[in-house]
This record gives structure tokens, sequence and C-alpha cells, in this order.
């Protein structure tokens, strides 16, 4: 499977700038909450992606509006990429990296695997070969 389709979950963790860009198909793929909910499992290496009932304190509102035409949301968090970085150590330092999840339609949840990462930088060079 092409890991560009948009029929897969995709997120993208930017160390340099803090922030986790969740594209827009994956929120979809969720159908499309008001509210998300990011939960970290550091044994196990996964991120999970799901709908939150309300804005509770784990709760990201997620302002359709105001995405407009972007392709994905964005979230700001020094903590949490800190967090991700703690359990990631071999990630280089300042590196942004892409991840492709699964979604579990019965459970409406997206899972993503922080040990089957794709470094950006990568990606560019082999768009360009």
């Amino acid at each position: 499977m092409n890991n560009t389709s948009s029929d897969q979950p995709a997120m993208l963790v930017d160390q340099k700038k803090a922030r986790i860009r969740i594209h827009r198909n994956t929120l979809h793929m969720l159908g499309d909450p008001a509210f998300i909910e990011l939960l970290v499992n550091p044994e196990r290496l996964i991120i999970a992606i799901r709908p939150a009932i309300g804005a509770g304190a784990m709760a990201h509102r997620i302002l359709w509006k105001k995405l407009g035409d972007r392709q994905s949301y964005e979230l700001h968090s020094s903590f949490l990429i800190r967090r991700i970085q703690s359990m990631c150590t071999w990630w280089e330092e300042g590196e942004s990296y892409r991840l492709f999840g699964e979604l579990l339609h019965s459970e409406k949840i997206v899972l993503f695997n922080l040990k089957k990462i794709s470094p950006t930088s990568s990606m560019q060079e082999e768009d360009h070969a």
C-alpha cells in the first residue's frame, strides 16, 4: 500500500516547531469530531487519537471553520513533544517525522506506532530522486 494514500491516517511530528499536524483526512475518518484526545502509551510506543465527548481536560477543540482549506489541524505542545522525544530516543533532534496509522473502526480510534516513522527529510529526498 502506498503510504501517501489518502485512505490511511497520517500525522506529522515537528520537533523544531513543537507541533503535531493531524491530517484532515484522519479527522474525517474519526467522524469530523468537534474535540479529540491524544493518548500516549510509552510502553507500546503508540499514540492514539480518538474523538472526545466534550471539552474535558485532555480534549483539543477542532475549529473546523478556522481550519478552512488547510489540510491539517495543528496542535502546539512543547510538553507533548518532549514526552514523545523521551520515548523515541533514536529520533534525530530537530527532525520532523511522518507517521501513518491504523483506524480501528469498531472503537473509532486511530493508532500510530512510533516505531514506524519516516523522517520528512528522507521523504523529500525520495521525491526528488
